[in-house]
């Protein structure tokens, strides 16, 4: 459990029309109080704005949602607005939301009394004036500065697809998991039914493995590739996707499939008859690291 971020109660709160900020400029209509027995509004924001988790190529969701807040002249804030408003960030966002992670941080750094989630919903409730104010007058660019590892401009919405049969789900899961810890918001069908649903499945998927996803993991077995449901993909890649932007993990209990040309590339293995969660973490951390390496070097072209 984290440390709660120190809050403002009522108690210490004075009038609407008397409130000075973190920085000491009049802020007309707030009630903003900060003694030095208690973090200012600002550096409150900076805490619950750096998310539950970053890493170096990782995502900012909640940045992102207080960030939509600031701009709005509303309290309320759902999480499709919030995707519409930072596109490149949409997938983290929905993560965020789909996982129960906005719910959990927040409950476990921020008085309900200020700021809330509903999960049901999807909806960012920032309570009362004094919080909504300060986040309308915080300079977001100097947030973000203080935030060099994260990749806000992202060129991906997604950092990784996951491409599988259905025999490798249970470790798919795990692997989702660990890399949605790690901060990377991942394509994978589950996760995704909502949008699926009701849409032209071939364009969904094209977009989501060939425009939007850094790379792609996928699982070559001899099921996969031979079935129905996978022959789209497996065209996809062939045809249309770099194999550096391929990452294969094979499990070297099943027989050769079809895509067993990629074994000369560099590659993971699953052994299936292990536990399964530690080796879907330590994979989790490889290709976060892989992430992490090729958002460094965009980086580091773009300086």
């Amino acid at each position: 459990m984290m440390d709660k971020v120190p809050q403002l109660t009522t108690d210490n709160m004075p009038s609407r029309n008397a409130a000075v900020g973190s920085d000491g400029v009049d802020l007309p209509g707030a009630a903003i109080h900060c003694t030095d027995a208690e973090p200012s509004l600002k550096s409150m924001i900076t805490k619950v704005a750096r998310g539950p988790e970053v890493n170096v190529g990782g995502r900012a969701p909640v940045l992102r949602m207080l960030q939509s807040v600031a701009r709005s002249s509303s309290p309320y804030l759902f999480v499709e607005d919030a995707c519409h408003d930072w596109p490149g960030d949409a997938a983290a966002i929905r993560t965020a939301w789909n996982t129960g992670m906005f719910s959990s941080f927040l409950a476990e750094t921020a008085d309900p009394d200020f700021i809330s989630f509903d999960q049901r919903l999807g909806l960012l409730h920032v309570r009362g004036a004094p919080l909504h104010t300060a986040l309308a007058r915080t300079d977001w660019d100097e947030v973000e500065r203080q935030f060099p590892h994260l990749n806000l401009s992202q060129d991906f919405v997604y950092d990784v697809a996951v491409s599988f049969a259905k025999e490798e789900r249970p470790y798919i899961e795990l692997l989702f998991a660990g890399l949605v810890r790690l901060g990377h918001p991942v394509f994978y069908d589950f996760n995704e039914q909502d949008r699926l649903l009701g849409s032209r499945c071939d364009d969904y998927l094209e977009r989501a493995f060939l425009q939007q996803s850094r790379f792609v993991v996928v699982m070559p077995t001899i099921t996969y590739g031979t079935r129905r449901s996978h022959l789209y993909e497996v065209e996809l890649f062939r045809e249309k996707l770099p194999r550096d932007r391929l990452l294969p993990i094979f499990d070297i209990s099943k027989p050769r499939g079809p895509f067993d040309s990629l074994f000369d590339q560099g590659h993971l293995w699953l052994e299936p008859d292990q536990e399964l969660a530690p080796q879907a973490a330590h994979h989790a951390e490889v290709i976060s690291k892989k992430i992490g390496s090729d958002v460094a070097a965009v980086l580091r072209r773009g300086r």
